[in-house]
């Protein structure tokens, strides 16, 4: 059994690695989330069938991702909060400090821009639920049963999160073809 077990989790730990770092933009961070997604499931469900780890695998680690994003919402929070008044001498300018854009007018800067740079942009501003429907079904390759299993939702609502997340992808991504 443990031999299975271990093959099991080689077997998934890079596909989980990136759909972590996809969602959270941070390898530090993915390599976390997958670590803590495997322990968990080896402590909660290394006893049940075979066929049931893939989702059950999945489903830990897509809810580790969300727990880890809500607390990075919290974080980010208090990291903003002003640690200097206005007028405090030596306040840094972070505005002034950021690299200026290689070009002023935004169509230059569409053009120039690489399309996977323009995928990933375009992910990170749809709603969580199409970029899960996206990350799980066409970069994991995931089935409908399966994505729908890790979402927590029926198979109708994978596709219609799928298929909207498509067409706003086709949108925005149609001069980068």
């Amino acid at each position: 059994m443990q031999h299975s077990l271990d093959e099991f989790l080689a077997s998934v730990e890079l596909r989980a690695f990136q759909l972590a770092r996809m969602r959270l933009g941070n390898s530090e961070d993915a390599h976390d989330v997958v670590q803590d997604g495997m322990e968990r499931f080896v402590a909660h469900y290394a006893g049940r069938p075979r066929e049931e780890w893939s989702r059950l695998f999945y489903g830990i680690v897509h809810n580790r991702v969300r727990d880890y994003q809500r607390h990075s919402q919290v974080r980010q929070r208090w990291q903003q909060a002003p640690a200097f008044a206005d007028d405090e001498p030596g306040r840094e300018d972070l505005i002034e400090r950021a690299p200026a854009p290689s070009s002023s007018r935004p169509e230059e800067w569409l053009s120039n821009a690489s399309g996977i740079e323009a995928l990933v942009a375009a992910l990170e501003d749809m709603p969580e639920r199409q970029r899960e429907a996206v990350t799980l079904r066409i970069i994991q390759g995931m089935d409908v049963s399966e994505t729908a299993a890790a979402m927590k939702c029926s198979a109708g609502s994978v596709k219609t999160h799928l298929s909207r997340a498509l067409a706003k992808l086709r949108e925005v991504l149609g001069a980068h073809r």
